[in-house]
């Protein structure tokens, strides 16, 4: 194996153990984003939990009061405890699903990402043996030229140098010249 075949080897290998490292690297970078967008789920449904736990205490702090108070005096001015609280949950539900609106738009951003990353990470890897196959043929291009200036060099140099025996005198060729002798 010539010299010029191991760095046109070396060169193809190069080209697609880059486009793997970069492959993996994208494909690392995907799963985080995959776990990223799956703890957004989940931090969207705790908040959503908590948004509802709150408005639960607030209700029954509102009810206690109302109570407390003579049963009126959460009401305000002509609605009754029920509307009011009726209200309120329809309120909070509607802060609920805008925090799950939220989380899931975060969350399918991510994927999106994580989705990219894959794809970028195959088109490294295609890339990269792409890249080798271009490295290939220009290296074997490259190879049969100098084969061929070489080749020719070495005919040039060959080819006016007949030894003649010393002491006589060479006589010039005629190409496709026929001399008559009359």
């Amino acid at each position: 194996m010539s010299a010029s075949t191991a760095l046109i080897g070396s060169q193809a290998f190069q080209s697609i153990a880059g486009g793997i490292s970069a492959n993996n690297q994208s494909r690392a970078q995907a799963k985080v984003l995959d776990e990223n967008a799956r703890l957004t789920d989940l931090q969207g449904e705790y908040d959503v939990l908590s948004a509802l736990r709150k408005s639960r205490m607030e209700d029954g702090a509102m009810l206690a009061d109302s109570a407390a108070g003579g049963g009126g005096g959460g009401a305000g001015g002509g609605g009754s405890m029920a509307d009011i609280l009726y209200a309120n949950a329809v309120q909070r539900q509607m802060e609920a699903l805008n925090i799950r609106n939220a989380a899931a738009n975060q969350s399918r951003g991510l994927r999106a990402q994580a989705s990219q990353a894959r794809a970028d990470g195959r088109a490294a890897i295609f890339n990269g043996v792409m890249r080798a196959g271009a490295a290939v043929i220009s290296g074997i291009e490259n190879k049969r030229a100098t084969d061929k200036l070489n080749a020719q060099a070495e005919r040039e140099r060959t080819q006016g140098r007949t030894i003649q025996p010393l002491g006589t005198i060479p006589v010039p060729r005629t190409y496709g010249i026929n001399p008559s002798f009359s």
